[in-house]
């Protein structure tokens, strides 16, 4: 004889491949749902058939958190305790300390349902610590979640506005620990089930208010929309199925994407740094560059989250639109990202404190070791008039890597990317390698001078490495160049004039 429905999803929840001589744990809020996902793992464990894959069979323990925001909340706590002496499984009810939040507060339920969890898996690391209950072994949690439930969140986060993350609805598993088995279940399944088990369960009020979104889409918009399509919830859950599929694809793409995060010192071969760079920054590096649009947007959501930063809608548009560009700063409420060339992405700080200066002096011919970078200024020849004309090409093309333009194609790059500064005869030594300092200036080809704050921003430079980055000055402190951002008056040559000096920077170490 076939199991009912509910019973043969349960069974084939990849829940139970953790679970041999472990714990179940069935969050139980008394609601009929809840209570229906206990009787079933009750019965299934109590199939001899079923537990014949065990050696041990997991013990089922019921779970139930009191938010105390209801007057019936503690009758709710009792219910649970009952049922649980009924299926002779232990018990755990806990008290939540959510006096600030009132069922008449609009957004009250998000911060009790992060409590729930978060105390869910507390209770989750106690078993497996074995400091409750003397178990020993895995410990998993199940919650009742059903095909409506998964319809109607798709649904409100279409409405509230999303990406393609909340189009993924509620996710089977929730980091590997707590599983969803009843995501395909209808609730009529359910309710025909506990109404064959002859059990009763409670009636939770404030569900009926619509006052609150979530109600008014269960109780006035879904009816709706199974007046017009009887399949509308299991197509809304399908959808949220497809953008698990393709999200998992994209997140497949991104671990084969080759890329690396950059320490501090691996930084500065690729800025020109000459100290750390101020508050909290990074970087990724991608050895072959980066031109897929969608997947360079994935990576920043993803990192954003990870870092515990707030992925919504407008985030993720956001973002999506300027990988489409990349031309300027992704600034965020804490987080800024920046892509100075296809193969660097740095992430910083907005709110970041300055750090003190550095600086360094560099004599005629000599080599000096810079915190973060080496400074070389060595005669020039024959082959370095080539080279600045090759350098000048770029900057007038506004072309971050020449010889890229030129072959249309990204090459690997030399380990140590070099910054090079052509000067003529004339130049006052010795120069000084130094970082920015306000008020700083430097003297235009075509006349005039502008601030070097200015040319930071122009070129939408991020706050926290103004302070580190290199200036090249001589001896009466004038501002010379600015490795790759700007180059002063001094520096431009004539036709046929050879470049006398060539200060070369690279990374150090």
């Amino acid at each position: 004889m076939s199991r009912p429905k509910p019973l043969e999803l349960l069974a084939q929840c990849p829940v139970w491949d953790a679970l041999d001589g472990g714990t179940l744990v069935v969050a139980c809020s008394g609601g009929r749902d809840s209570v229906a996902l206990a009787l079933a793992a009750h019965e299934l464990l109590g199939d001899a058939r079923f537990c014949e894959r065990f050696s041990t069979p997991p013990l089922l323990v019921l779970w139930h958190l009191d938010h105390g925001l209801r007057a019936s909340s503690a009758a709710d706590a009792r219910f649970v305790e009952r049922l649980a002496v009924r299926l002779k499984a232990p018990c755990r009810v806990e008290q939540a300390n959510l006096s600030k939040l009132t069922t008449r507060t609009a957004g009250w339920e998000a911060p009790a349902r992060h409590e729930r969890y978060l105390r869910l898996e507390q209770f989750l690391d106690k078993l497996e610590a074995r400091q409750i209950l003397g178990l020993d072994g895995p410990a998993r949690a199940m919650t009742a979640h059903h095909l409506s439930d998964q319809a109607e969140t798709v649904l409100h986060h279409i409405l509230r506005g999303t990406d393609l993350a909340g189009l993924r609805g509620i996710a089977p598993v929730l980091r590997k620990r707590i599983f969803r088995p009843w995501l395909e279940l209808p609730a009529g399944e359910i309710a025909a089930y506990v109404k064959q088990q002859r059990q009763s369960f409670r009636q939770d009020p404030t569900n009926r208010d619509t006052r609150q979104t979530r109600n008014r889409i269960r109780l006035v918009v879904m009816p709706l929309l199974r007046e017009i399509n009887s399949a509308a919830e299991a197509h809304l859950a399908r959808l949220a199925e497809l953008a698990r599929r393709y999200s998992s694809r994209f997140h497949a793409q991104l671990e084969c994407h080759e890329r690396a995060e950059l320490a501090s010192n691996q930084l500065a071969a690729r800025l020109p740094l000459l100290s750390k760079p101020a508050g909290i920054f990074g970087a990724f590096w991608f050895p072959a560059g980066w031109r897929e649009t969608e997947l360079l947007a994935e990576l920043i959501l993803q990192h954003m989250s990870q870092l515990g930063c707030k992925v919504d809608y407008a985030v993720a548009h956001q973002a999506y639109h300027w990988a489409a560009r990349r031309d300027y700063p992704l600034d965020f409420t804490k987080l800024r990202y920046w892509m100075p060339s296809p193969r660097l992405l740095t992430f910083s700080s907005v709110t970041a404190e300055l750090t003190p200066p550095f600086s360094q002096a560099l004599a005629d011919d000599a080599t000096s070791g810079i915190h973060m970078l080496t400074a070389e200024l060595r005669r020039g020849d024959a082959k370095d008039l080539l080279a600045w004309l090759k350098n000048f090409a770029a900057r007038l093309l506004h072309i971050d890597d020449f010889m890229n333009w030129l072959t249309g194609e990204i090459r690997e790059p030399a380990r140590d990317r070099q910054w090079r500064c052509y000067l003529p005869d004339v130049v006052a030594l010795p120069l000084t390698l130094r970082t920015w300092r306000e008020g700083d200036r430097i003297e235009l080809a075509g006349g005039g001078t502008k601030k070097l704050g200015d040319i930071f921003t122009d070129a939408k430079v991020p706050t926290c490495f103004r302070p580190a980055w290199a200036v090249l000055t001589d001896a009466n402190d004038k501002v010379l160049w600015v490795p790759a951002l700007a180059d002063s008056a001094t520096m431009q040559l004539v036709v046929g004039q050879s470049p006398r000096y060539v200060v070369i920077l690279r990374a150090s170490g």
